[in-house]
């Protein structure tokens, strides 16, 4: 439009639209004009003016606004009022207004420019809330808001929906508690009449368990009958409304005249509700088949809840633990009469044990449920031959402490048993499972005493006394770590800590008046802890009548010398040699101890079978390992009040030989050899079972004491030394005693025609003879052995035995001997026994390499020549030391011993010298014993000399057999 000539307004003009106005081809159109026009084009085009909406971006409005208001022809809804002019920021405050029905509206209040009052000709401009712009028409004015709080809060709060009064009290309860960034006083809260409370009560929450019977149907024969359902229904009660956790009312509103009560819906808790319930395997289930049809009984409220696989193990559990935690956290549960997996409390346990004669009893337990007594052993057992390997009390317990296992009760209810209190009794119903026994008619179980002894005072039990109080306490003493007792009076020998504990150990069995197996390691003293016990029985006069000891041929000696060394008040009797009988006790009960060899048994079990020995004890027991030998056989004829084993290795090759032995200290104990192959040997040897393999280990614990000389350490001295004595055979001592007469003969005629001073070399000679006499008969020149047969070595294949009992204990090892040529036919021993060896002679080259072989673990045995290697080397891995042949000057083994006893050794050293019994090497070590202070003077004499002799000497050394 233009405006009219004579100044009195405008023309009628003509309507453009933007498009139109943004041409440069458009007349009357100002550059000005046309800018605007492309500006607000390019904002959004015509839609947004003629909306009376404003473009969304504050950058944009106000650079727009701006510029219409510069160009003075803004208007305000029409073209007849003034232009609008730009005006000065202005503050505004969110408030409320009413709509046409009542409702709260919130709405932007722009303020007067003196004061904080609601100018009432001024307006927001932005009805949508994008931007905040005001225009103030009675004015002529249009600009900026300055914001109450920040853009974003401000454009939230303006799309706030209507407010009715409920709404509106409650906003006007929590708005102030938001604590939001708004300038004070900008932020009205809505007027409301209504007082309105809010109700966040949980509900009560209703567990129904219920079992469906699934519709009675005639089944073809390939159909599979159906199962029951069992369901669990859960519901949250809101003041008498039941809602299932899926759907329903958001809250509840209760009117009392002005005061409105709002409970809210729970969904916090209803979902932790459903998910407690799923972690216990219960999920949600349609309902059972046929459930809820025409003439059905009505489903419980709520939502079906069920589980997957076996029933029992997730119902009973269920039962067991979270039922009763539930109803104590205020869960209302309804357990419907038709649940099948109902779950009955013991009232009691009840037991008693009587004695059946030989060591055993029947045992009878049960529990009281519901007045009435059921048999407990019956449910046991069969739970377990169900549970299978997983029945083992240990991987329970070691997977849930808390574990219980479920036994059905006859009524079809079930109970609750609790493993960590049932472990004892499983353990030993273990053993029935496997039908290494049955229970009779009334549920009663034959145990051994043994498995009285695992039972014994099981206070979780309530168990009566099973055994006597002197077989009690004694058991109890021997499932306890071992106890150190006093020496008794008589021994002659002080012993050592850890003996005193086996001697209190044995004193335990004979008190228990059961056997047990003494396992110590080689060189702990077996023989001096039985020595002890038997001094002890003696001195308390428990020893009835004498005690009979079964030992190796080359052993048996060795127990007379033992026992007068060190209970010099004992006395035995050595059943040996050609004229034994003659030589048998005319009155036997005056005997202490009888000693005689495994072979003579085979002759004499007749005479050795007709009385009962107050102890019988088998030394170096492994000898009897094969249950199927004749041996093993008669030993278990012998009658004997008590029974021991005395060995370094109760296990050499399989479990089988231990069953041997504990058969004999034990019988039962482990049940026939058939179950227990079945029960323990194939499962622990062939499959690696660790639960059969702890069931074994903790029905022996008490039977078998076996220490090793790394669990003894403490109480050893830093190197211990143990002679060995080795009577000769037959064969050898007769060829001895032919050498020993021819050489006596010739070093006399030579000391009557030189003199003693001038005999010296011709006696080293003979002696030289008589100690390879004893070594090994193969190192004599053109002896008689090698003429016509070989004869027996007893020291060599003493030497070979010790040597395989040794590597297998895990023992590295040092051999000394002064003959080169000993040693080679030791190292032929060792390459046939695949035992791995290094040896070192004169004659090696490479000495270092050798020793840095055995340092290093590649060999076992180091067999080493006294002269070349007694000195000059350091071999700390060797935690045993043997001396084949003794040598004149103890100083010179000394100094071999220190190549392994010496500082960086941090094992104990054992040494071991063996002496053929009765020969010129026993009277080898009697010199040593009186010449060691003259070593000096010894070693002045050369290393081959056994220093300066007596007559005196020469008598013991060429003295004829001892025994």
């Amino acid at each position: 439009t233009r405006p009219r000539r004579d100044g009195s307004g405008y023309g009628q003009g003509r309507r453009l639209t933007l498009n139109g106005l943004a041409q440069s081809t458009a007349k009357g159109v100002t550059p000005q004009d046309r800018m605007l026009a492309r500006l607000i084009l390019a904002a959004g085009g015509p839609g947004y003016m003629a909306g009376n909406t404003l473009p969304q971006e504050p950058e944009l409005l106000a650079d727009l606004l701006n510029r219409l208001l510069a160009s003075q022809r803004l208007h305000w809804q029409s073209l007849e009022g003034p232009a609008l002019r730009p005006g000065p920021p202005r503050r505004c405050r969110i408030g409320w207004s009413a709509d046409d029905r009542g409702r709260q509206v919130p709405a932007l209040h722009v303020l007067g420019e003196a004061d904080d009052t609601p100018d009432g000709t001024a307006r927001p401009l932005d009805r949508a809330g994008h931007a905040l712009w005001y225009v103030d028409p009675g004015r002529g004015l249009c600009g900026p808001l300055e914001p109450p709080a920040p853009p974003q809060l401000v454009r939230a709060l303006l799309r706030a929906p209507p407010l009715d009064p409920v709404a509106a009290s409650l906003v006007a309860q929590r708005l102030p508690a938001l604590a939001l960034p708004v300038r004070a006083g900008a932020l009205l809260l809505p007027a409301t009449t209504a007082r309105v409370e809010m109700d966040n009560r949980p509900p009560v929450i209703r567990l129904v368990l219920t079992t469906h019977q699934p519709p009675k149907q005639k089944l073809s024969h390939w159909q599979v009958p159906p199962v029951p359902a069992d369901r669990a229904y859960l519901a949250f009660d809101y003041d008498g409304t039941l809602l299932s956790p899926h759907g329903g009312s958001e809250q509840f509103r209760t009117v009392h005249g002005d005061r409105i009560t709002i409970r809210p819906r729970r969904h916090d808790l209803e979902q932790a509700a459903l998910a407690r319930l799923g972690a216990c395997g219960l999920h949600s289930a349609a309902p059972a088949p046929g459930t809820g049809g025409k003439g059905a009984p009505p489903l419980p409220p709520g939502v079906a809840l069920g589980g997957h696989g076996m029933p029992e193990t997730l119902w009973l559990p269920f039962m067991a633990d979270t039922l009763p935690r539930l109803r104590a956290e205020g869960w209302q549960v309804e357990v419907t009469a038709d649940f099948r997996w109902r779950l009955a409390a013991v009232e009691a346990w009840e037991g008693e044990a009587q004695p059946a004669g030989a060591g055993w009893f029947d045992l009878d337990l049960g529990i009281r449920v519901d007045g009435q007594r059921v048999p407990l052993l019956p449910l046991l057992l069969a739970l377990l031959k169900r549970l299978g390997r997983n029945g083992d009390p240990d991987a329970l317990l070691a997977q849930d402490p808390e574990a219980r296992l479920y036994a059905p009760l006859p009524d079809g209810a079930h109970v609750a048993l609790p493993v960590a209190r049932i472990a004892p009794l499983t353990r030993v119903l273990l053993d029935l499972f496997d039908g290494t026994g049955t229970l009779d008619a009334d549920g009663r179980a034959r145990i051994d005493l043994g498995q009285a002894a695992l039972l014994d005072g099981q206070q979780a039990l309530d168990l009566p006394p099973l055994l006597r109080p002197e077989q009690r306490d004694s058991l109890r003493r021997l499932l306890e770590p071992v106890a150190e007792v006093a020496t008794p009076d008589g021994l002659a020998t002080d012993l050592r800590p850890y003996q005193r504990r086996g001697l209190g150990w044995l004193r335990a069995l004979h008190a228990a008046g059961t056997g047990g197996v003494l396992a110590d390691d080689m060189g702990l003293g077996k023989t001096l802890q039985v020595i002890a016990f038997l001094q002890s029985l003696k001195n308390e006069g428990r020893l009835a009548g004498p005690a009979l000891v079964l030992a190796p041929t080359s052993v048996a000696p060795n127990w007379p010398r033992e026992v007068e060394r060190h209970a010099p008040g004992l006395r035995t009797h050595l059943h040996q040699g050609m004229d034994r009988a003659k030589h048998w006790p005319a009155d036997l009960d005056r005997i202490d101890l009888l000693v005689t060899g495994y072979p003579l048994l085979l002759r004499d079990h007749e005479i050795l079978a007709a009385r009962t020995w107050s102890l019988l004890i088998l030394d170096e027991a492994q000898m009897v390992k094969n249950q199927a030998g004749k041996l093993a056989g008669l030993v278990r004829t012998l009658p004997a009040d008590q029974r021991l084993c005395v060995t370094g290795t109760p296990l050499e090759n399989h479990l089988g030989e231990l069953w041997t032995q504990m058969d004999f200290v034990m019988p039962g104990l482990l049940g026939d050899s058939r179950h227990f192959g079945k029960l323990f040997r194939t499962p622990i040897e062939k499959r690696g079972d660790e639960g059969r393999r702890h069931l074994l280990t903790g029905r022996l614990r008490p039977f078998i004491l076996r220490r090793t000389k790394t669990e003894v350490a403490p109480d050893l001295p830093p190197k211990t030394e143990i002679v060995e004595r080795i009577p000769l055979p037959d064969d050898q001592r007769d060829l001895y005693e032919t050498l020993r007469l021819a050489m006596d003969a010739k070093v006399r005629q030579v000391i009557a025609a030189r003199g003693l001073g001038r005999s010296h070399i011709i006696i080293l000679e003979a002696l030289l003879r008589l100690r390879q006499a004893c070594c090994d008969p193969a190192l004599l020149p053109a002896s008689p052995a090698k003429r016509t047969r070989p004869v027996t070595s007893a020291k060599r294949q003493h030497l070979l035995e010790m040597l395989t009992e040794m590597v297998a204990e895990g023992r590295r090892i040092l051999l000394f001997s002064q003959f080169t040529s000993m040693l080679d036919l030791i190292r032929s021993d060792l390459e046939q026994a695949g035992l791995a060896h290094v040896m070192l002679t004169g004659d090696t080259k490479d000495r270092m390499a050798l020793v840095d072989r055995f340092q290093a673990g590649e060999a076992d045995i180091f067999l080493i020549s006294l002269k070349a290697g007694g000195t000059g080397l350091t071999l700390t891995a060797a935690d045993t030391v043997i001396h084949y042949d003794p040598w004149w000057n103890p100083a010179v083994e000394d100094q071999a011993t220190d190549r392994a006893h010496r500082i960086g050794q941090d094992k104990p050293v054992f040494v071991y010298r063996l002496v053929a019994e009765g020969t010129v090497e026993e009277r080898i070590l009697d010199l040593q014993a009186r010449k060691r202070q003259l070593a000096a003077s010894i070693h002045d004499n050369g290393a081959e000399s056994p220093g300066a002799l007596t007559e005196a000497d020469i008598d013991r050394l060429f003295a004829p057999l001892a025994g």
